[in-house]
């Protein structure tokens, strides 16, 4: 079989390679825009590797414009609470990943954190007045050392896996800030603290905020490691004030991707008895209870959730063949009810805070890649498509 584009002309290596990828869609609060990442290759004798920049698209159906420029490129964008600003994460001033926030309208990025360690994951909270984030604790010397002159190789049999741990940073927007200090001593100083969380939780990834802002749910497996990620994944649940965790469930893993519930009294989370393979939703009390499957009677895989409206409905993806469609299950379990219909692979779904919009990355056989939006009532239709090929098959 031969790929072409639509004008005729036979698709080469060079074309596949510098298709513009869209990733890591974010809806505003209010539905009214979706942030993106539109990345491009970059090939050089140092590197081989694909950048990316923040770019925005009003739902209304304007057009994108591009929010941030950083020279290492930039990604995990996340909406602010009152959607006036977005937080990502940069190399911005050294190798060093950090989480920075900008104005949606524009203006100068800066730094909210000043880590060791590469940041991943940010959250803000309800209230926006702080963000979780994951990170290592520390890198040694050593580490460093061997970064630096790519000393890197793996050692079968040898775990030298460094687990991330949950941090929290206080946010001061429009601030003129210091550095943030890292369990700064007790000395009335100023700034923004940033703290770890979580110490003896193993590692840590995708964390959750209550609506409340009280607790924040996470995955919690006991090293970075494949099979330790895949197997032995569980839900536990932060008390942020209080400090002290606890398991979500008692099914002991295969658990990933919880999702609070509006009113924050359930959440919704995927779990795979056998830690790969097909993976079920479910929902279950916040303060524990028998977590109920809705998705039984799907004999497909989920991916995910995301809370519709006030609570009485949960979106997800499923796995349909070499397709993803998108769906909708009522929370106390039921009928499913199909959101798309076009042939082709719904991913990256993303919800506004009402719960009524959602934006998704959608790819088909003849367009590589593109920005759909929909409401829940009325389906889908496309933003943008930042691909610059057409493609289509033939059997040669």
């Amino acid at each position: 079989e031969r790929m072409t584009s639509a004008r005729g002309r036979r698709m080469t290596a060079e074309d596949a390679v510098a298709i513009t990828e869209l990733s890591q869609a974010a809806i505003s609060p209010d539905g009214a825009r979706v942030a993106y990442v539109r990345s491009r290759p970059v090939v050089t004798e140092d590197e081989s590797t694909r950048r990316g920049h923040i770019w925005i698209v009003p739902t209304g159906g304007s057009d994108s414009f591009r929010l941030t420029n950083g020279a290492r490129g930039d990604g995990q964008p996340q909406w602010s609470p009152d959607g006036t600003h977005i937080a990502f994460v940069s190399r911005r001033a050294n190798d060093v990943a950090q989480v920075w926030a900008i104005r949606v309208d524009g203006g100068e990025a800066w730094a909210l954190t000043d880590s060791k360690t590469t940041v991943s994951n940010p959250r803000w909270s309800p209230e926006g007045d702080r963000i979780a984030y994951t990170a290592a604790a520390k890198s040694t010397d050593d580490e460093r050392r061997r970064k630096t002159a790519r000393d890197d190789p793996i050692v079968v049999g040898v775990d030298d896996s460094t687990p991330a741990r949950l941090w929290v940073v206080d946010v001061q927007l429009d601030a003129d800030e210091a550095p943030v200090e890292f369990d700064p001593p007790d000395d009335g100083g100023g700034g923004p603290k940033a703290t770890m969380q979580t110490a003896d939780d193993g590692h840590v990834t995708e964390p959750e905020w209550s609506p409340d802002g009280s607790r924040i749910a996470f995955v919690a497996s006991p090293t970075p490691k494949a099979d330790d990620t895949m197997f032995a994944s569980v839900i536990r649940v932060l008390d942020v004030d209080g400090g002290s965790t606890r398991p979500l469930t008692a099914l002991g893993g295969g658990e990933t991707c919880p999702r609070w519930s509006p009113d924050g009294h359930e959440i919704a989370f995927l779990h795979s008895p056998e830690g790969y393979g097909q993976k079920d939703l479910y929902v279950v009390g916040v303060d524990g209870g028998e977590p109920l499957c809705l998705t039984s009677a799907l004999d497909r895989t989920i991916d995910n959730p995301r809370w519709l409206g006030s609570g009485l409905e949960v979106l997800f993806e499923a796995r349909m063949g070499v397709e993803r469609q998108l769906y909708a299950v009522p929370r106390v379990g039921g009928d499913l009810r199909r959101l798309t219909t076009a042939s082709a692979v719904h991913g990256g779904t993303t919800v506004s805070a009402s719960g009524d919009t959602f934006a998704t990355l959608t790819s088909a056989s003849d367009v590589p890649q593109a920005l759909t939006v929909g409401g829940v009532a009325d389906g889908t239709r496309r933003l943008t498509s930042r691909s610059r090929h057409r493609i289509r098959s033939r059997v040669c």
